[in-house]
């Protein structure tokens, strides 16, 4: 076996692939229902991701033919507006809640358990970063990619979204963990699996949209004929 195979980005057999770190569209290996594989090769780093799409159409919520590609072009204004937003607003709102238990001072989790428990306290600003920086980080990359393009970068700021979900209910489980650790979990909980739900959910949100806007200039042409 090759230690690095770059026909099929792989290392030592496992997918080792960061083109998706300048191309969007590499990213949208993630997001396609019309392939049935669960878990695809990361575009981003090293392992796999799951399949986005995939999950969406094994549960119903699009059909496996409903192509981001073939939507992009589709999503409405206001879709694309609220998904450049979304990400900054909820980073806003984790550095709102981080401020109160910062300047409290007290230890907080910085990592959690398997079963979502308090695990590795320590200063309340570095707790608070280690879950507010990442997502922050992903924010700014797909806003750099939406300009740099010129068009929404639609997975990088689904990504940044869930991130950002994930950071403001980490951000609040940390703070209840100060008071009540074993209160806390349900927001790790929460927390942890926003990443993947609020990513399914963002996605088919946005392919929702964009058959709705298909289907409205669809209707426009019929309407003038009608109207004349």
């Amino acid at each position: 076996m090759k230690l690095y195979d770059p026909t099929t980005h792989r290392f030592l057999g496992i997918p080792a692939d960061f083109s998706g770190l300048t191309n969007p569209a590499a990213r949208l290996g993630a997001f396609e229902p019309e392939n049935p594989k669960l878990l695809v090769p990361r575009a981003a780093g090293i392992g796999w991701d799951f399949n986005i799409g995939a999950i969406a159409s094994r549960l119903g919520l699009i059909r496996p033919d409903d192509s981001l590609p073939d939507l992009e072009a589709h999503i409405p204004a206001t879709t694309i507006a609220v998904l450049r937003g979304a990400p900054w607003t909820l980073l806003a709102l984790s550095t709102a809640a981080a401020l109160p238990a910062i300047k409290d001072g007290r230890p907080l989790p910085r990592k959690w358990s398997a079963t979502f428990a308090p695990k590795k306290w320590t200063s309340p600003a570095r707790a608070m970063l280690s879950s507010i920086l990442p997502a922050a980080a992903v924010a700014g990359f797909a806003e750099w990619t939406t300009r740099r393009d010129n068009k929404l970068d639609v997975t990088g700021s689904l990504l940044a979204t869930s991130l950002g979900a994930m950071s403001l209910l980490l951000t609040l489980a940390a703070r209840q963990a100060a008071d009540a650790p074993a209160t806390a979990r349900a927001l790790s909980a929460a927390g942890t699996l926003a990443l993947p739900v609020v990513e399914v959910a963002g996605f088919v949100a946005v392919i929702k949209s964009a058959l709705a806007q298909v289907d409205r200039e669809l209707k426009r042409p019929a309407s003038s004929v009608a109207a004349a």
